[in-house]
């Protein structure tokens, strides 16, 4: 067990890619620190690049200068798919278990890197056919390639988008079918319980029935 400054310490772009770091949890875990709880090791590599424990880090640069010590647990990593796996393995016991794009991305990236499917199912702990499937929802983004999508998009499985349309779907899109949402929009009105004294609702309303008119066709 080393000691290491926070400011030796590597994040690795290729682990934030499968999960960014959510503020929340950061927050949850720098409160956590003030009352004195403590935190399981970060697991890094030889060369202080960060493989578990990315939550932690980013609430101890928060909280702390970047000349204090933590405690790390140094390992060696045969390769980048053998740190993605231990990534995934932590968080499954004592972090944030992945959600469902970044188990896809996961999913991906090992993939890409030559690990086999019996091995991913193993690791993620389901079926060789649920590898296979969540692999096969993804979408092709110009200029950055395969990229998962959320529950409601399968069947955009294949199909090529801009950048800037992925990046709209990660961040402000709910893993929801868009009958789900229909249905609960309709269930709202219907009883009464959307706010139409909000501009903002009646306006989003409105932008709703334009995109309705405009890309369906309703038979007469």
């Amino acid at each position: 067990m080393n000691n290491i400054k926070l400011s030796e310490l590597k994040q690795s772009e290729q682990i934030l890619e499968i999960r960014k770091v959510n503020p929340v949890f950061v927050s949850r875990y720098r409160q956590a620190m003030r009352e004195g709880d403590n935190f399981p090791p970060l697991i890094i590599t030889k060369d202080n690049v960060i493989v578990s424990g990315n939550h932690r880090y980013e609430a101890y640069i928060d909280e702390y200068e970047e000349d204090h010590r933590v405690k790390c647990k140094v390992k060696a990593f045969a390769d980048e798919a053998e740190m993605i796996e231990t990534a995934i393995k932590e968080n499954a016991t004592h972090g944030n278990p992945l959600d469902g794009i970044s188990r896809k991305r996961a999913i991906l990236k090992l993939i890409e890197l030559g690990r086999g499917e019996e091995k991913i199912a193993s690791l993620l702990g389901c079926s060789v056919k649920r590898i296979v499937s969540m692999a096969g929802q993804h979408v092709i983004v110009r200029g950055n390639g395969k990229r998962p999508v959320k529950h409601g998009l399968e069947h955009m499985a294949g199909k090529t988008i801009s950048r800037k349309q992925y990046e709209e779907h990660t961040v402000a899109d709910r893993a929801m079918s868009v009958s789900r949402q229909c249905e609960q929009l309709v269930r709202w009105l219907d009883n009464g319980w959307v706010d139409l004294d909000n501009p903002k609702n009646g306006e989003a309303l409105i932008k709703l029935a334009e995109a309705i008119e405009k890309n369906i066709s309703v038979p007469a």
